[in-house]
């Protein structure tokens, strides 16, 4: 099948065998199916996922998760913001400024670090996609913010730091269409439906507006590579990480942007 001869290559070059692997896990069809992947071809692989409480597509997603880690034999963390930070992500959101998605991906990406080292993990796999991708480029650029570019691609982590986990993204090159393709056939319990409090979110506008214009993603991402290079020789001298002076986690502010949302 073509479609996993693409995600092989990628992993053969992203992960080996003998670390351990922990697979950021939402419910959606992406991180859903490189789990199963993951677990198919023998890596030894676990799985975490964030608790947002944010209602019935939470708790679906949450099902299918479990659903899925007891069929593969993959152990499932599962870890409450609550608990982690006193509030939830509804009480989080409504206190802030910030868009609702820009809440939940600021408080996601700071547990998901966290608690990927702490249980030892050698590398954190997500599953964003080619779309996801074309995406940020288009809204890295609108909103002025090119250095948030740099990140993009099969592999994060520009600048190391020694409480970063690696991040990887198999299905970096792969389209939205092919994974949802794959997640139908191999009937993985998979909801689609999209959150409900991202329906003015940033990033479904500039989804909706590529789809309606039939924008080529393959063209966006050959224009992030060109750019990339020029991108990170511009801010990664420019770029140094300390610690929190709230928490202790990496962060490029004396406080990060999680301890300021708390």
């Amino acid at each position: 099948m073509e479609f996993e001869k693409k995600v092989r290559n990628a992993v053969k070059k992203l992960l080996k065998k003998d670390e351990k692997i922990m697979v950021a896990l939402s419910g959606g069809k992406d991180s859903m199916t490189i789990l199963n992947l993951l677990s198919e071809w023998g890596y030894n692989v676990e799985a975490l996922m964030i608790d947002v409480d944010m209602g019935s597509v939470f708790d679906k997603n949450r099902a299918n998760a479990e659903k899925l880690c007891k069929e593969l034999g993959v152990k499932l963390h599962l870890v409450s913001v609550k608990e982690e930070l006193g509030k939830s992500v509804r009480e989080l959101q409504a206190d802030s400024l910030m868009s609702n998605c820009m809440v939940c991906g600021v408080i996601k990406r700071y547990l998901l670090n966290k608690k990927a080292r702490e249980l030892g993990a050698d590398k954190l796999v997500t599953g964003h996609n080619l779309d996801d991708n074309a995406e940020s480029v288009i809204m890295n650029v609108v909103m002025g913010n090119p250095r948030a570019c740099m990140n993009l691609g099969e592999e994060t982590g520009v600048i190391e730091h020694d409480l970063f986990v690696k991040k990887v993204k198999p299905l970096n090159n792969i389209r939205e269409e092919e994974i949802r393709d794959y997640s139908e056939k191999e009937k993985l319990p998979v909801s689609y439906d999209n959150c409900p409090r991202s329906s003015n979110a940033f990033r479904r506008c500039v989804k909706n507006l590529l789809k309606e214009y039939n924008f080529n993603q393959e063209n966006i991402i050959e224009y992030l590579k060109r750019i990339q290079p020029i991108i990170k020789n511009k801010y990664q001298t420019e770029e140094e990480l300390r610690t929190c002076s709230g928490c202790g986690e990496p962060s490029r502010k004396e406080t990060c942007n999680a301890c300021k949302l708390v």
